[in-house]
């Protein structure tokens, strides 16, 4: 096929939705990277500090299911203003509190607001990629949330270090206006697919809960996902603490310069090697890079090493990410890209909800160097988990084969 002949991408509604993306998850991720620091400040406990996360990501995995069963009767349209202007209303509430049991309520809040706006999103985005561009499309839908949520954690470490948490809040809520102005100017309407999908196979949309928040051809994709999302949790909460360990301080940050940065360049590649057939060699080699990035990161003694394995492991999310996505929703069928979305999305938070708990008690109980070169071996089980589930498939094609 051509370059002529290849259906529109960058269309009005798609950039919408790319800067929409990115403006929330940048929002949700400042709060998120913030809260930590905020805790530890106070309170010199990282399992407490990492229970923050752990309850906005378990109240964003509880609402996305429920909300993808009633996503197809909603107006999508008012339901992502009201919810912004909930998010609007936590960070009004948040200022100068330092209740845990009311802090851990606003978290959970806030991870409802995020389990509904970014299952939105991404549905909005995988009904307007063409099928033929999807692992494009999703490169750079994926890099608006990686360079959101990449992006956040070192302006929270500068804003905090400079000023204090509550400047941060303010500069969040100045962010949920412009998204209450931007979304206005969006269309989100499900497909008839979308909606009408389980009635064409028999089913009513009511009685077939299993089937409209769940798909096996999905799964797959979306438990690499979850292992990766554990090895991005330490990075993303953890990273002022090696700072701390190490004494790089409030220079801790660089490390996410590095990571956004080579984020940012692997996108603009790994959607077009995707479309062409080679998701197995991205994901090998995003896995491998990501391995050697860990290791450095937990070696790291000086600026040299934190600002490389800032590099090895942005290359290897950057490939991995949206790698992964467009592997997801290609799997299902069209009526199906919501279900995939959501248990994308899913996986996604059980893995930062389990890993800001699992590898903060790992810190507590040795290093963070320690808890770095720890992480770095669950790289390794994605590679060997594409490789059983490379030999399986070949294995039934011959059995079939043969038959």
């Amino acid at each position: 096929m051509s370059t002529k002949e290849r259906p529109k991408l960058w269309t009005l509604q798609y950039l919408l939705t790319i800067l929409v993306t990115f403006i929330f998850f940048f929002t949700i991720h400042v709060i998120n990277s913030g809260f930590p620091i905020f805790i530890l400040s106070y309170l010199d406990q990282p399992t407490i500090a990492g229970s923050m996360l752990t309850a906005f990501m378990l109240s964003a995995i509880i609402t996305r299911p429920i909300f993808t069963i009633y996503m197809p009767k909603l107006n999508l349209n008012r339901v992502i203003l009201f919810i912004l202007f909930l998010l609007l209303f936590t960070f009004l509430i948040t200022f100068s509190n330092h209740n845990i049991y009311f802090l851990l309520l606003t978290r959970v809040l806030e991870g409802i607001c995020f389990g509904v706006i970014s299952t939105i999103l991404a549905t909005k985005a995988s009904m307007i990629i063409p099928t033929s561009r999807m692992g494009e499309g999703f490169s750079y839908f994926a890099l608006a949330t990686t360079l959101g949520a990449s992006m956040a954690p070192g302006v929270a470490l500068i804003v905090i270090h400079v000023s204090s948490f509550n400047l941060l809040l303010f500069f969040t809520i100045i962010l949920v206006v412009l998204l209450l102005f931007l979304t206005r100017h969006i269309t989100i309407e499900l497909s008839q697919g979308e909606e009408n999908g389980h009635q064409r196979q028999g089913r009513s949309i009511w009685s077939s809960v299993t089937d409209l928040i769940f798909d096996r051809r999905a799964l797959f994709p979306c438990v690499l996902m979850f292992i990766l999302c554990i090895s991005f949790s330490s990075v993303f909460n953890f990273i002022d603490g090696l700072g701390e360990e190490k004494t790089f301080d409030s220079r801790s940050s660089l490390f996410f310069v590095a990571f956004v940065l080579f984020v940012a360049l692997t996108r603009i590649f790994s959607g077009y090697l995707f479309d062409r057939g080679n998701m197995n060699l991205l994901i090998y080699g995003s896995a491998l890079i990501g391995f050697i990035g860990l290791q450095v990161l937990s070696l790291s003694n000086v600026m040299t090493l934190l600002i490389l394995s800032g590099i090895f492991y942005g290359v290897s999310y950057g490939m991995m990410h949206p790698t992964l996505q467009a592997f997801a929703v290609s799997r299902v069928q069209t009526y199906k890209r919501g279900t995939a979305n959501m248990m994308f999305l899913t996986g996604m938070d059980l893995g930062m909800a389990f890993g800001s708990v699992a590898l903060g008690w790992l810190a507590d109980q040795t290093s963070f160097s320690v808890m770095f070169g720890a992480t770095s071996f669950l790289m390794l089980i994605i590679v060997a988990l594409l490789i059983v589930q490379s030999n399986v498939k070949s294995f039934s094609r011959l059995k079939n084969q043969d038959v």
